[in-house]
């Protein structure tokens, strides 16, 4: 976080001797590059001007405390043999390690990636971005002027391996013990997830609600944030067009994540297939014009507008008709009969309200994010003895 800091405040500097404008400064990223951007947002440091951020949010990162963040450190030092070393040591030997070691301490102690500590302590935030703030912090950043936010319609199929040998009962028996009955009701009945239920289906409907507890609801909870705090412009999409290309786990499949990235830099735009009248190189690029127009200060899309709370406006790209700008009510009813499935704005608000009702106090007055981030922790949790249902 700090490097890319350091990176947008030496184009803030330089960038005029490239022709550029120093004021006029557009980012955007996708996943990881997407929350980075996002963390950056909800900082003082101004670093550019307009943000496009694609299937990312702080709360995708998760949130450590400041201990499991030195216990991490602590067992990095023991795997490399660094533990007793001066502190002056262990920086040394750790900016020398190869990649190669890292890569295999992360291999042998499963560990899918390395938290960043975004308490008070890091000294990035004036205030750290949890789950349940991270919207009303973006939709207040003073040096922020518009954002574009989106998601990929199936987020969640990226999971589906990890998610292979989880089994209804006990993911169920672990929602109720965090949730209670009634909110984990609501919750497993949005997703169709129910006692007895095929394993096969419970398999397909646990990758839906994976992929909206960490990309799709803090995607729709951001948008709806910022337009309640009604200072900065948003705009959002969903996209919804397959990995085109034989060859993969996620091959024709719809709208899994980072799918986007195949069509918005062009640069497979010549292997894509030709039907319809080139049909998908055509989305790629009506979708790398839209980042363009954007980055100039216009909307994105002829028809697109900001993001509010009455009519909830969406630039959705899709098999059937490719990019379409429809109103949340429009989007609701053609996404009906879509045979991958409606949009879930039910389901996302249903996961935010159930967060929030497990974040209360007893007087209903305050949310604890502590309580928050262990709701979703116990959500998200995956390949487990727990959630398997093996005996422990």
């Amino acid at each position: 976080m700090r490097d890319q800091r350091t990176s947008f405040l030496w184009i803030q500097k330089y960038i005029a001797g490239f022709g550029g404008d120093p004021s006029n400064i557009t980012a955007f990223g996708e996943s990881a590059g997407a929350a980075s951007l996002y963390m950056h947002a909800c900082s003082d440091v101004p670093l550019f001007n307009r943000v496009i951020i694609q299937s990312g949010s702080p709360s995708v990162v998760g949130i450590w405390t400041l201990d499991e963040c030195d216990t991490y450190y602590h067992s990095l030092l023991s795997y490399l043999g660094i533990a007793e070393a001066t502190r002056a040591e262990r920086l040394k030997a750790l900016r020398e390690v190869p990649v190669s070691r890292l890569i295999d301490f992360i291999r042998d102690n499963n560990i899918s990636t390395m938290k960043p500590y975004l308490g008070p302590e890091s000294g990035f935030f004036s205030q750290q971005p949890f789950w349940s703030n991270q919207g009303e912090i973006l939709a207040n950043c003073p040096w922020l002027d518009e954002i574009m936010i989106g998601d990929d319609s199936c987020e969640g199929l990226g999971l589906i391996l990890a998610l292979k040998d989880i089994s209804a009962s006990p993911y169920i028996a672990r929602v109720r013990s965090i949730l209670g009955d009634e909110s984990a009701r609501r919750v497993l009945d949005a997703y169709e997830i129910q006692e007895g239920m095929d394993e096969g289906l419970f398999w397909q409907h646990a990758m839906v609600l994976m992929g909206d507890l960490i990309l799709s609801e803090p995607t729709h909870s951001t948008a709806v944030s910022v337009a309640k705090c009604g200072r900065k412009r948003l705009y959002r999409w969903q996209f919804g067009l397959p990995n085109p290309f034989p060859g993969s786990p996620f091959s024709y499949a719809m709208g899994p994540h980072f799918v986007e990235l195949m069509y918005q830099f062009m640069t497979l735009a010549g292997r894509l297939p030709t039907h319809r009248n080139h049909f998908l190189r055509r989305q790629g690029e009506e979708m790398a014009r839209s980042w363009i127009r954007f980055a100039n200060g216009l909307p994105p899309m002829p028809g697109a507008k900001p993001y509010d709370l009455e009519e909830g406006s969406i630039m959705v790209c899709d098999m059937l008709q490719g990019w379409t700008v429809r109103t949340r009510a429009e989007d609701e009813e053609i996404s009906r009969n879509d045979p991958w499935g409606p949009r879930r704005y039910r389901q996302w608000e249903v996961l935010s309200e159930e967060f929030r009702r497990a974040g209360q106090t007893e007087d209903g007055v305050e949310l604890q994010n502590e309580r928050i981030e262990a709701a979703r922790n116990v959500m998200l949790v995956m390949d487990t003895p727990e959630a398997r249902g093996d005996q422990v």
